[in-house]
This record gives structure tokens, sequence and C-alpha cells, in this order.
């Protein structure tokens, strides 16, 4: 299945469309201090889709780093 690509994206909207590529969610690194959870932003993925990636196995795991802020 293709690989999302989540970066910058919300928390939640990057959970919806791994879950909807039919990936599943692995491992959650938080970076800096988070005070609000409802404003979570992804910054990192692994594996994350390029040119030489772009599919993976169905029920991947897809790790994410998230940070507290706005979309860059």
């Amino acid at each position: 299945v293709e690989i999302p690509d989540v970066m910058n994206q919300d928390f939640d909207a990057a959970k919806f469309a791994i879950k909807g590529a039919g990936l599943n969610i692995g491992l959650i690194t938080y970076q800096g201090t988070i005070t609000d959870s409802t404003s979570l932003v992804v910054v990192y993925q692994t594996p994350m889709r390029t040119d030489s990636l772009p599919k993976t196995a169905l029920g991947t795991k897809i790790n994410l780093t998230v940070t507290q802020g706005k979309k860059q």
C-alpha cells in the first residue's frame, strides 16, 4: 500500500490517514514540552514516503514524532 506523507499534519489527521491506508500507528515519540495534546503536529515519520520507497506492506507500523505547535 502507499505510505501516506503525514509530515506537518496535525496528529489526529495523521492517525486517520495512516489507518485509512491500512497501516498501523507504531511508536509515538513526544518532542519538547507538551501542555496541550490537542495541538500536536507530526515532525517526523518512519518509514517515510520517498521516491525509492513509496509503498509498504499492509499493516506496517508507522512511527511518529510529534511536537506541540502549529503546522510549519
